[in-house]
């Protein structure tokens, strides 16, 4: 390994106790070889052969082992334990960074073996993984040892046999033989004296060696007594895991056994570290030159900063954009570079997720474009394309749509399998099908806003849609390996205001802004800018450039909200990513959505949607500061004397006036408490809409969440949400009450 690779490779100190167990697992598995080499001098093996009168006889190869061989089960047992020790670390590690301290010592977070999804899913019902954020719980999900599936990749079902292999022997009791000989590639040998000779041998499958193992079976002719029966079985004989799934073929070896575990709990715990931006998923291009920063030392979500003058063009863009803005393209490279006092920075947009190679390029891309979506908003605000029957066939209603609140995205994905070298014929290819793509989505618009429909959400749910109440915009992802430059914009349909995005610019956005809400309102705030495939990078800085220079506001907001009142200006569009803020709090914000989104509802799933976009409306800038005062108010809460009760609140009332949210911890849950902050969520309703003109009012909002410790080890915390829509009556006795619970001082309560 050069000094360079291990700068690739280096190992957080946050994983560093999980990094030890592999370590030491490592250092098992030489112990292991030099074990077995012992025992290999020794009379550990012998040869049986013998046949009956009738004349059938068998070969077989017999183990005897010697007290040293406990010193090679316990080198093995080591083995295994270390690695699962590693996962359980990096699972444990990683839930205290994205919740604290919040599980009680006695049902620390482990790492799960279940053998099919059902299992899974039933220990993350039991509250084992509660801690973790929801691309943890992908992560553990794709590491299980479920049975091989042929409809996926190699690798998967690699992966899926290493780590049941590990299942399989960490389960077995204390005092079982980890390793056990095995037996296979025999050609043996078996002679008789004539005038006997030996007729049918038959070579019996690979196996082990559990005291004695037949190699294989003959018949003697004639039949009787042997006269002077030898033989060799000439077998190849080594250690195997006692368990399954068993060696494949003579290269299924127990060293490349042991490679293997040792490589994929590696790579669980570099996955982990990488979720949280300690290890870096760049690629080291050691030939690159120029002015930008080699890859390894940039951040795609950062900026890094820039030698503009290595690359004239560059300079000339800078010069000649009013706020400094330029996009600088390098083969498959696109850099946004921006000129300000402290330098010129650039920050990278990546290239989009790899598709499945096992569909058609189109449905892939179609999947990516919505897993995006999914991925970094929320599944709850993307549907699934909906077929409907037309005349004797169906079709689908467009590639998907997003709904948040009343406006929506109807989306349609153009994918090009394969781009020629020349560009004129790529952009008139985009041009093209772009076009097409646009008026395909006003018709999907048109056919959902004819009659309300149930459409189904990624997270399987059915919702119901009526599109004529909906504010609409369609979205045109162009799927392409090499787009050209100086593609040209394409024109909205008369019917509908029409966005194109090249699928790398979708994603772009989408991890810049971790909301559907905010992409959303985005595309449909620059749904008339005519903004061509390619230049939205560029755009969106130049919009976020001028957001942050306009003349701070600190709100037109009609309420005094108290003493600890604060006020503040956001941009609309946040020149930061949202995860680089803080990401540990924007996985806790993201969270508190999940859990919201994955809870028992017995009311319509329409109103579930309403809270989740609601909250989703929170400022980017603002959403890592809320998860990580509540992550830091659990924590506080946790040691709290249980005799004493006390609520940690704070609100955020927006400044178009129409919702205000409410974050909270309380250190006990009880009907009792949850009745006290359904009163709290009252009487600040009431108190703000009182303060509004009569007629702004009834569509006023209100939406609180209320997290509290558990300490039973099923999950971290409860949470209890409650909401009120519109004008609040509330007779004077009951407000007296509200009041006096609520608005007189006490340690107890902080607001």
């Amino acid at each position: 390994m050069t000094a360079d690779d291990a700068a690739i490779d280096s190992r957080s100190q946050e994983f560093a106790s999980a990094w030890a167990h592999h370590d030491m697992a490592e250092n098992c598995r030489s112990l292991i070889q030099t074990a077995w080499n012992e025992l290999g001098g020794s009379d550990l093996f012998g040869t049986w052969i013998g046949a009956d009168d009738d004349g059938s006889g068998s070969i077989a190869v017999t183990v005897d082992w010697p007290p040293e061989a406990q010193e090679l089960q316990k080198v093995a047992r080591e083995f295994v334990e270390e690695l699962h020790a590693s996962l359980d670390d990096a699972v444990s590690i990683a839930e205290k960074i994205v919740s604290g301290s919040l599980t009680t010592p006695d049902n620390p977070a482990r790492f799960p073996l279940c053998s099919n999804l059902d299992e899974f899913i039933a220990h993350d019902k039991r509250g084992g993984m509660a801690g973790l954020r929801p691309d943890h719980m992908q992560l553990l999900e794709a590491f299980q040892p479920f049975a091989d599936d042929p409809a996926i990749d190699m690798s998967v079902n690699l992966v899926r046999r290493t780590m049941r292999l590990l299942s399989s022997v960490t389960t077995r009791s204390t005092n079982s033989e980890v390793v056990t000989v095995w037996a296979h590639s025999a050609s043996p040998i078996v002679l008789v004296d004539t005038p006997q000779v030996v007729a049918g041998l038959t070579v019996e499958p690979a196996g082990r060696v559990v005291d004695a193992y037949t190699v294989a079976r003959f018949r003697l002719e004639p039949a009787g007594p042997a006269r002077h029966l030898r033989g060799n079985p000439q077998v190849a004989l080594d250690i195997a895991f006692n368990a399954e799934p068993w060696p494949i073929d003579p290269n299924d070896t127990f060293a490349l056994r042991c490679h293997q575990l040792l490589v994929v709990t590696a790579e669980v715990v570099r996955s982990f570290e990488r979720s949280f931006g300690l290890r870096s998923t760049e690629v080291r291009d050691r030939n690159r030159g120029g002015g930008m920063p080699p890859s390894h030392e940039r951040d795609t979500s950062t900026w890094a900063p820039v030698d503009s003058s290595a690359v004239p063009e560059l300079e000339i863009a800078l010069s000649e954009s009013d706020l400094g803005l330029a996009v600088y393209r390098d083969g498959d490279e696109m850099i946004m570079i921006v000129n300000t006092e402290d330098g010129v920075f650039g920050r990278i947009v990546p290239q989009p997720v790899a598709l499945d190679p096992d569909l058609r390029r189109g449905i892939a891309a179609e999947n990516a474009t919505l897993g995006a979506a999914a991925r970094w908003g929320l599944p709850d605000f993307v549907l699934t394309p909906l077929t409907v029957s037309k005349s004797t066939a169906t079709r689908e209603l467009g590639d998907g749509t997003v709904i948040f609140g009343n406006r929506a995205l109807a989306i349609q994905v153009k994918a090009r399998d394969h781009p020629g070298p020349k560009p004129e014929r790529e952009r008139a290819w985009i041009a093209k099908n772009a076009a097409k793509g646009a008026r395909q989505a006003a018709g999907s618009v048109r056919s959902l806003s004819d009659t309300p429909v149930s459409m189904t959400n990624v997270r399987g749910r059915s919702i119901k849609v009526d599109g004529k109440s909906l504010d609409w915009v369609g979205v045109v992802i162009v799927d392409h390996d090499d787009p050209p430059d100086n593609i040209a914009p394409v024109e909205s349909t008369p019917a509908l205001p029409i966005v194109v995005l090249l699928r790398r610019e979708w994603e772009f956005l989408f991890d810049h802004l971790r909301s559907v809400t905010a992409l959303g309102s985005y595309l449909h705030r620059i749904k008339g800018d005519a903004v061509a495939p390619g230049d939205h990078p560029g755009h969106y800085y130049e919009l976020a450039t001028a957001d942050e220079r306009a003349t701070p506001n600190p709100g037109r907001l009609p309420v005094a909200l108290g003493s600890g009142e604060q006020r503040f200006s956001y941009p609309l569009l946040p020149m930061e990513p949202a995860s680089s803020l803080d990401e540990q709090g924007a996985a806790m914000f993201r969270q508190m959505l999940e859990d919201l989104a994955t809870s028992p509802w017995d009311r319509p799933e329409e109103d579930r949607l309403t809270l989740l976009h609601l909250l989703d409306r929170q400022a980017v800038t603002e959403r890592a500061r809320v998860g990580r005062r509540m992550i830091s108010l659990l924590r506080g809460a946790s040691s709290v004397s249980r005799e004493a009760t006390r609520f940690d609140l704070r609100r955020y009332v927006f400044g178009e006036g129409d919702l205000q949210l409410g974050f909270g911890v309380c250190n006990k849950l009880s009907a009792h408490h949850r009745e006290a902050f359904r009163r709290w969520v009252m009487l600040r309703h009431h108190e703000w809409t009182e303060t509004l003109p009569s007629d702004g009012r009834e569509d006023i909002w209100t939406v609180a969440i209320l997290l509290t410790p558990r300490h039973d080890g099923l999950r971290p915390w409860d949470i209890t949400v409650f909401a009120i829509y519109g004008v609040l009556e509330i007779d004077e006795s009951d407000l007296e009450a509200l009041d006096l619970l609520w608005n007189r001082p006490s340690a107890e309560i902080n607001e």
